[in-house]
C-alpha cells in the first residue's frame, strides 16, 4: 500500500488486503475445524491442496492473471500463514479464528494509517500548488 501514489490507489490496495484477509481467514477457520476432527499431516496437506484448487482459478485466467488475482493470491497465502502456526503442536499453536482476527486488526490498522498518510500528503502538496 505504501507504493500507491494516489489516495484512491491506497484505498483499493487496502480494500484488497482486507478482503484477502477475510477470505483467507475464513478458509483457515474452516481448515482448523476440519483439523480439529482429524489432526494429521495428510489432512493438512489435502486442505492446502483443496485451498489451491478452489482459489487457483480465481488467481489465474487463461495464460495470465485474473483482474482480482492479487486479492485471491493473498487470500491463499493468508490461509496458509494463519493455518500453519495454528496447526503447530506446541505452545505457539492456537485457534485459527483468534489468529485470523489478529491479522485482520493488523491489516485494518495498516489500511487506516496508509490512507491517512496519503491523504495528508495530498493535502500538503495541494496547498503548495
Amino acid at each position: 500500500m505504501g507504493q500507491q501514489a494516489t489516495n484512491g490507489g491506497a484505498r483499493l490496495a487496502g480494500r484488497s488486503l482486507v478482503m484477502s484477509t477475510i477470505i483467507g481467514g475464513a478458509g483457515a477457520i474452516i481448515g482448523w475445524q476440519i483439523l480439529s476432527i482429524t489432526p494429521t499431516l495428510t489432512v493438512y496437506t489435502l486442505l492446502i491442496a483443496l485451498g489451491g484448487l478452489i482459489m487457483g482459478p480465481k488467481i489465474f485466467q487463461g495464460r495470465g492473471m485474473h483482474p482480482d488475482g492479487a486479492t485471491w493470491s493473498y487470500a491463499f497465502l493468508t490461509m496458509i500463514v494463519i493455518l500453519a502456526p495454528a496447526a503447530m503442536d506446541s505452545a505457539g499453536g492456537g485457534p485459527a479464528g483468534l489468529k485470523s482476527w489478529g491479522r485482520f486488526v493488523m491489516f485494518g490498522g495498516t489500511r487506516v494509517y496508509s490512507v491517512g498518510t496519503v491523504s495528508l500528503f495530498d493535502c500538503c502538496t495541494d496547498r503548495r500548488r
